[in-house]
């Protein structure tokens, strides 16, 4: 029998989130027969009520090793070693000196412990570009291992390779092509590629036909939009606020927006929006509705017959994959600004829009229309079926693996 090859993921947590559903995903659709993927993370996967790390869980329960390197803590460490050192040595300056030996001890066997680990497996993948910083001293003598672009430079102060040297190649996965330019910007050299969309398994979704028809049929005339966000200042939806009171001021009476998050991650920023809903007397016609825990039985339960989304030119996160899987329509905010590409595109699948004038009226376009409606969401349906299906791409990928595994 062959050897199973050994792939090691490196995460930052476990939580409920796009990167962390992304690995999720993955290693649970490879094949077990012909690879043994485990996890490496560095939160306390165990103990996180607040935000628990239910993906950690999932693949506990289905038999998944999952390693767990807790980052020390070097603020607490130094603290706790100056004061007893102080004590026990009553020389100040003797004591500072000692702390800093024992930090570098400290750092020094955590990075030892790390290398011993990826000597184990046949690969490494560093899931989000992010998380690279956390093992990339650890990795230096290695060359069997790649990163999994997860976000874009715009989302994080153009801040997101910052750890990785110009001039030295690395090895990627992308789930954007937009991120392939970022990388070249940067002055880093690309070596192994492999595009890898963002994808659900979409066998695993109870998938209605003709569902947007259906919540049509029920609402009548009013018109209902929903945003699926987290409601913080990483994700301004200012933008929405501002279309929705264009497409007000312009007669359009019957519609209201629904707002899905939760109300507790960022207050001020929440104030921020209750204020300028305040300030326009949207207060009947914006509701923010919490946290949803199943986004299909929202738009069920509220009649949401069109979807606004934050994101990159056309990239559809997995909140937009998931909805518009179901047929329902969707118009996104593109957040970026490139010299090279056109800031609205309205035959893009979905369609962006950087201007708010331009997503109002756009939107009002779609809304007033049952035909328009249902053909842009049966075409971004189509898309996702035809391009970000898991049950589809993961066998390329795991081409791709095997192909790069032999090179090394």
């Amino acid at each position: 029998m062959k050897k199973k090859k050994k792939i090691l993921y490196i995460t930052p947590s476990l939580q409920r989130a796009g990167a962390e559903k992304y690995v999720h995903d993955l290693i649970t659709s490879l094949d077990k027969n012909i690879f043994d993927p485990q996890i490496l993370t560095v939160s306390d996967v165990d103990h996180n009520k607040i935000f628990p790390h239910v993906y950690y869980f999932s693949l506990k329960k289905k038999g998944f090793k999952i390693y767990k390197f807790l980052l020390p803590n070097y603020k607490i460490i130094s603290k706790i070693l100056k004061y007893t050192l102080v004590n026990i040595l009553l020389n100040e300056k003797f004591s500072n000196y000692l702390s800093k030996l024992l930090r570098i001890f400290i750092l020094h066997s955590h990075r030892l412990r790390l290398k011993m680990l990826f000597k184990k497996f046949d690969y490494i993948c560093v899931i989000d570009a992010l998380s690279f910083n956390l093992v990339k001293d650890s990795l230096r003598e290695f060359s069997n291992f790649d990163v999994h672009l997860m976000c874009h430079q715009i989302q994080f102060n153009n801040g997101v390779y910052r750890h990785f040297e110009k001039g030295k190649r690395y090895n990627f996965v992308y789930i954007d092509a937009q991120q392939l330019e970022e990388v070249k910007a940067e002055e880093i050299l690309i070596g192994n590629n492999f595009l890898f969309p963002l994808s659900l398994k979409l066998s695993d979704y109870n998938i209605e036909d003709n569902l947007l028809s259906r919540i049509s049929e029920v609402k009548g005339v009013e018109h209902h939009i929903g945003i699926f966000t987290r409601i913080n200042n990483c994700k301004p939806i200012d933008i929405f606020l501002k279309a929705f009171q264009e497409i007000i001021n312009k007669g359009e009476s019957q519609v209201k927006l629904h707002i899905f998050g939760t109300t507790t991650q960022d207050p001020t920023y929440l104030a921020h929006l209750k204020e300028f809903i305040s300030k326009n007397n949207l207060d009947q016609m914006v509701i923010f509705e919490g946290h949803s825990d199943d986004m299909i039985n929202s738009i069920k339960e509220k009649n949401i017959d069109l979807v606004w989304g934050l994101s990159i030119y056309s990239f559809m996160g997995f909140s937009s994959l998931e909805i518009g899987a179901y047929g329902i329509p969707i118009i996104l905010n593109n957040i970026d600004i490139s010299i090279n590409r056109a800031d609205n595109d309205s035959k893009q699948c979905p369609p962006y829009f950087t201007n708010y004038v331009d997503l109002a009226a756009y939107t009002s376009t779609i809304l007033n229309s049952n035909n328009k409606k249902i053909d842009l969401g049966e075409l971004i349906k189509k898309k996702i079926a035809e391009e970000h299906d898991l049950d589809k791409n993961i066998t390329n990928y795991q081409k791709y693996l095997l192909d790069v595994i032999d090179k090394n």
